[in-house]
């Protein structure tokens, strides 16, 4: 990917370097975004379950261009929207198994194209090839695409990253950049053939709830995911989605055997508090640091 490499070469070289080491063992999760739907924010949200199941997050992201909240724009309503420098970043990894970096600060050409993406308000190639350019380089990434045509063109380029150990790409047949419970989805781990899944082939995805949540605002989301992770709205579609693509997660990241069994490990990091605790424990680490 030409467009990618070019970018990369725009990068703040010393930042990027002072980050590198962060990716070792971990994983990132994200999405490409431009579905053109509001949506809760499953990726960022699912950072803290990952970590809270003892696998180490190095999260990429970027504020919103073509959604309602980006992931920067949430993670600044859960009070974690401090800037932090390399030193900073390590001494939060090491205590949390956590850490976040934004876009911006090591590669500053995105903030020229940001409102131009905002102003046409759809899916652009950036949405594509942004997620890719996490510094740290992670040795595992779990990434949610939402144009399926872009699933073997990500896949090629994702197969000659020597960076990586193992990596997923996922899609749901609804247009979202993650997986579902209320359509089929592809999950395609990385030199594998690409599989069907559904959320209704698994017990713990039940839906019991019809709760739906009222606004996709980063407020609204901040504390709706406050709100799960003191397992409140259990049985709802936007917990059953957060389960589902955590313990897909947990699978990429070779925590756990099947996806099945990432699904389990993943709502008991909700129902015991562990997430929770995560998060505060996060919150925490990024005010002191």
């Amino acid at each position: 990917m030409l467009a990618l490499e070019t970018l990369r070469s725009t990068g703040e070289q010393r930042r990027i370097e002072a980050v590198r080491e962060l990716g070792r063992d971990a994983l990132d999760i994200c999405g490409t975004g431009g579905s053109g739907i509001a949506k809760f924010n499953i990726s960022t949200s699912a950072a803290f379950v990952i970590a809270a199941a003892g696998v180490k997050v190095v999260k990429f992201g970027n504020r919103k261009a073509t959604s309602q909240s980006g992931s920067m724009d949430f993670l600044e309503a859960l009070g974690l929207g401090r800037e932090l420098d390399a030193r900073q970043l390590k001494k939060v990894l090491e205590r949390t198994g956590l850490v976040f970096l934004n876009a911006p600060y090591f590669y500053p050409e995105l903030k020229r194209f940001a409102a131009l993406r905002r102003s046409l308000g759809r899916s652009t190639v950036l949405n594509f090839i942004g997620p890719l350019l996490n510094p740290a380089r992670p040795q595992r990434r779990f990434m949610g695409v939402s144009d399926r045509h872009m699933l073997p063109i990500i896949g090629a380029y994702l197969e000659q990253e020597r960076s990586l150990d193992r990596a997923a790409l996922v899609h749901s047949h609804s247009g979202l950049d993650e997986l579902t419970t209320e359509s089929g989805n592809i999950f395609h781990l990385i030199d594998q053939e690409p599989l069907e899944v559904q959320g209704k082939d698994y017990e713990a995805l039940a839906i019991t709830s019809s709760f739906v949540p009222g606004s996709y605002l980063p407020e609204a989301n901040a504390a709706l995911l406050e709100a799960i992770l003191r397992s409140e709205h259990r049985g709802s579609a936007v917990v059953a989605d957060l389960i589902f693509n955590s313990g897909a997660a947990l699978f990429t990241a070779r925590r756990v055997a099947t996806i099945e069994e990432g699904i389990e490990l993943a709502r008991n990091c909700i129902e015991s508090g562990a997430a929770l605790a995560r998060l505060e424990e996060t919150r925490g680490a990024y005010h002191a640091a």
